[in-house]
């Protein structure tokens, strides 16, 4: 399974909008990995996960094939990972197959306040079916199982975190835009995730770096906990990979700056255009 970032920041991305802070300023002369656009990965070609405004720029800067897209999943509504927007595109006159004719059918799954969008889609459904998901209920797109997790982070809506898993057994539990997991999640991992094939690759949500954080986003401390506890729980490959994402200026580290903190603590750090093959 090829997993690959194309936005590894938060809400005001990294150097952040409008901010002139020593962190931002850093960022900006370090360039290259260091700047850092708002969330969004990929599953092989097909399995999206958030829509950003950058999305765009990710098509056309790291090599983004939206056309190849047939599923997107949604950890949440806000609007950094729900750039409602943008799905207006996918429908002539904006947007065609390569014969001229309408885009193949994407598959939409979210919470309930992204399903609740789904009405001004109606007459394009055959391009755009919206589904609402909900912790803790498996559901398939393609070859993927995709099993929602509940997450710590806003809570006027049902934020999600998901483990996906492909027709081979590789499984990635991908964990950003949480604080430490809510009782239930660890709760469901527990039960259902201790025995068999394991996971291989753990994404986490790193937002605040190495300033201390444990509601609603993670620091790095945070985040070597909940490695910890799935190591100690037994859900993890021996060979499995961690990796910090979904970095705030406020975390104070730049990505150069973090990867030597990382090793030492057992994490990759991930950047824009960071491909992994689990």
């Amino acid at each position: 399974m090829k997993f690959k970032y194309f936005g590894t920041a938060a809400a005001e991305c990294f150097p952040a909008l409008f901010c002139s802070c020593e962190h931002c300023q850093r960022a900006i002369k370090a360039g290259g990995k260091n700047i850092r656009t708002r969330s969004q990965a990929l599953v092989n070609d097909d399995l999206l996960i958030d829509l950003p405004p950058d999305t765009y720029y990710h098509m056309i800067n790291n090599g983004l094939e939206l056309t190849k897209v047939k599923y997107i999943i949604f950890t949440h509504s806000h609007e950094d990972h729900f750039y409602l927007y943008d799905l207006h595109r996918t429908y002539p006159p904006f947007a065609y197959d390569a014969n001229k004719q309408k885009i193949p059918q994407i598959n939409i799954y979210g919470n309930e306040s992204i399903n609740r969008y789904a009405g001004d889609f109606e007459n394009v459904k055959d391009i755009l079916s919206f589904h609402e998901i909900h912790a803790f209920e498996k559901f398939t797109v393609g070859e993927y199982t995709v099993t929602p997790l509940k997450a710590d982070h806003d809570q006027s809506q049902n934020c999600l975190i998901f483990i996906i898993e492909d027709k081979f057994g590789k499984k990635i539990l991908y964990g950003n835009d949480t604080g430490y997991f809510p009782d239930e999640t660890w709760d469901y991992l527990q039960k259902n995730h201790t025995k068999g094939n394991k996971f291989n690759f753990i994404s986490l949500d790193a937002t605040s770096g190495i300033e201390e954080c444990r509601r609603g986003h993670m620091g790095i401390a945070c985040c070597a906990e909940v490695r910890e506890r799935l190591i100690g729980m037994g859900t993890v490959d021996e060979n499995a990979v961690f990796c910090y994402n979904h970095f705030s200026h406020n975390g104070a580290k730049i990505y150069d700056e973090l990867v030597p903190i990382a090793k030492g603590m057992g994490f990759l750090v991930s950047y824009d255009g960071m491909e992994i093959n689990v």
